[in-house]
């Protein structure tokens, strides 16, 4: 049998457009055209995505995002794979726009929350840094955890782990953590096995798509600004969930105090019934929270209303959106 070929070049000026099929074309693609065009939002900085950067380092582009899944799922620290971040390119300082969100998150996948020890949580930094210098989308980027590798060692050994922090303290390997991830993630894919199997705390139908989540964080930030109305009474916060609980036990703590001034001279673990008040949230809770409460009462200035105040102006505290490097991942090869 013999097989033969014959190279035939096609000018696009060789046809003509049928015309029925052009306007039948035009009218939602010029619809589609004015959506993707839509500004979501704006960043005050360049926002790393390359390849080179987002699959071997820690990244401004990598922190944001991750920290934006922190704000929509309750969790102890967030992990996502930088093969889910898809621009390889370094977005320039301003508007954010639908194209752009499409083009760095195209796929639709969920942010799920999976039961983990710290053991667990070990091998999933492990794994995360364990193809580098390779460009694999393995690598993780990170929210509330922070860690030392090298290299230099075997795959498997390269966490350093006495460097491993978990919402600032170290981890603890019997421990069970809450962690975001996304559902591709969960599903042990990128060399991610030890997810499978785990307790699933928010499955992919409870969670929402990173790019729903980063459109909500966005639209919060408008909202506060005043340029754009807030159409319905639940917004997304510009902190943490976690954060967010910290603070309503906080101000339960405050309230408490208020009521019993002898309280204030107890430690925080014998009167918080969740006993994780830290010092610095001590601090501002006794400074500047409860200042705010001796403020003469007013209608609807209740302990929810203060709460949703306080909340408030942490929200606004992050309306400009200035991503850095943190050290959140830092591989002492380099030094």
């Amino acid at each position: 049998v013999s097989v033969s070929s014959e190279d035939v070049f096609i000018k696009r000026s060789d046809f003509v457009a049928d015309e029925k099929v052009h306007q039948l074309v035009k009218i939602p693609s010029e619809e589609m055209e004015k959506r993707s065009n839509k500004v979501i939002g704006r960043v005050e900085v360049e926002l790393d995505g390359r390849f080179c950067a987002i699959r071997t380092r820690e990244t401004n582009l990598g922190n944001f995002l991750c920290d934006v899944a922190s704000t929509s799922v309750e969790a102890d620290c967030v992990i996502i794979n930088s093969g889910s971040m898809r621009i390889d390119e370094v977005i320039p300082a301003g508007e954010i726009t639908v194209k752009i969100l499409n083009r760095l998150l195209p796929i639709l996948d969920s942010i799920v929350v999976l039961e983990l020890t710290g053991a667990d949580l070990l091998k999933v930094l492990e794994n995360s840094v364990s193809q580098i210098p390779k460009l694999e989308g393995r690598f993780g980027q990170v929210s509330g955890i922070t860690f030392k590798y090298s290299a230099k060692k075997p795959a498997g050994e390269r966490v350093l782990m006495d460097s491993v922090l978990v919402d600032g303290k170290p981890i603890d390997l019997v421990r069970e953590y809450k962690v975001a991830m996304n559902h591709f993630m969960s599903l042990g894919k990128d060399g991610y096995e030890v997810f499978v199997g785990k307790r699933l705390l928010i499955d992919d139908e409870e969670g929402v798509p990173l790019s729903t989540s980063v459109i909500n964080y966005f639209r919060t930030i408008n909202v506060l600004r005043g340029w754009e109305k807030c159409t319905s009474k639940h917004k997304q916060h510009l902190i943490s969930i976690s954060k967010k609980q910290e603070l309503v036990r906080g101000v339960s703590m405050a309230f408490e105090a208020r009521k019993s001034p002898s309280l204030r001279s107890q430690k925080a673990v014998d009167y918080d019934p969740v006993a994780q008040v830290t010092k610095q949230m001590e601090a501002l809770l006794f400074n500047d929270f409860l200042s705010k409460l001796r403020e003469p009462q007013q209608d609807g200035n209740t302990m929810w209303s203060k709460l949703r105040n306080h909340v408030e102006r942490k929200d606004r505290d992050n309306c400009l959106v200035a991503p850095k490097c943190e050290g959140r991942i830092i591989c002492i090869d380099d030094s």
